[in-house]
């Protein structure tokens, strides 16, 4: 196995100069790859076990707390346990966790999810109230845990709720929504990860805005996902002056609905498929 994520190699020193954000980017990818994808056959197929083709998370392990970096956060603690897991396994013993299986709601449940899903639509037009930050705090943490391509968490937001900053960003169809979340990629991480397609970037950002936009829903909010043309997002690059590395992809408009929608109607689910094997 190749445990040097393409894009690698990488020198310890390499390593210790390394934004945070990027080391911790890097770890994850590895441990994904290299360790996660190989514990889960291992425990529960009866797959073979070998420790070669970890180093490299094990080296960023070390180096992130050599550095006196974070070893309290989510991802940290994440990766680390599941080195620790890995290495049980590879020693005969049976890893003890406590994961999770699919499971199926119960039909009130079930309800619940098909309502946000099915009721869901595109609201343009919006009352003055502004959108509470808890509110906000709530969707963007439902934005953070839509799926990430290789474990990498890319995505990032612009939060944007005072009215002068608003107007700057006007979209064309539409105007007086009191909260906008721009979603942007930080295509760094793409830089130490070349072998993972770059439209997996423009996936996470789908996968994120749909997660927005649901919770929006559930909380009684209206809202609408557009895209900005090369004109808005350079206008959208000065004003918030970001760098090279960020991506404006595109984003989402909300607030409290001024107007009542009627269904468009989708077709029937044999219309949209192409074929069944």
């Amino acid at each position: 196995m190749n445990e040097e994520a393409p894009g690698g190699p990488y020198s310890d020193e390499s390593l210790r100069q390394m934004d945070p954000l990027l080391l911790r980017t890097l770890l994850r990818e590895r441990v994904h790859h290299t360790v996660e994808c190989r514990l889960y056959p291992a425990v529960f197929g009866g797959a073979a076990l070998k420790r070669e083709g970890m180093n490299t998370a094990l080296r960023i392990l070390k180096i992130w707390d050599e550095r006196g970096l974070p070893s309290d956060a989510p991802d940290i603690a994440w990766a680390r346990n599941l080195i620790q897991l890995f290495d049980q396994a590879v020693e005969g013993k049976t890893p003890s966790f406590e994961g999770r299986r699919p499971e199926p709601f119960n039909e009130h449940d079930l309800g619940v999810v098909e309502r946000v899903i099915f009721t869901r639509r595109s609201y343009r037009q919006w009352t003055d109230e502004p959108v509470p930050d808890r509110m906000l705090q709530r969707i963007l943490k439902a934005a953070t845990w839509a799926p990430t391509g290789c474990d990498l968490q890319v995505v990032r937001y612009i939060v944007v709720t005072k009215p002068e900053t608003l107007a700057r960003f006007p979209a064309r169809e539409f105007a007086g929504e009191t909260a906008k979340i721009i979603i942007c990629v930080d295509k760094r991480a793409y830089d130490i990860r070349s072998a993972t397609p770059k439209r997996n970037q423009i996936l996470d950002c789908g996968a994120a805005a749909q997660n927005i936009l649901l919770m929006a829903h559930a909380l009684g909010l209206g809202a609408v996902w557009s895209t900005f043309n090369d004109r808005e997002i350079a206008n959208v690059r000065s004003y918030f002056e970001l760098p090279d590395y960020i991506d404006v992809v595109t984003y989402v408009s909300l607030g409290f609905a001024a107007e009542a929608v009627l269904p468009p109607g989708r077709m029937d689910v044999s219309d949209y498929v192409i074929r069944e094997a």
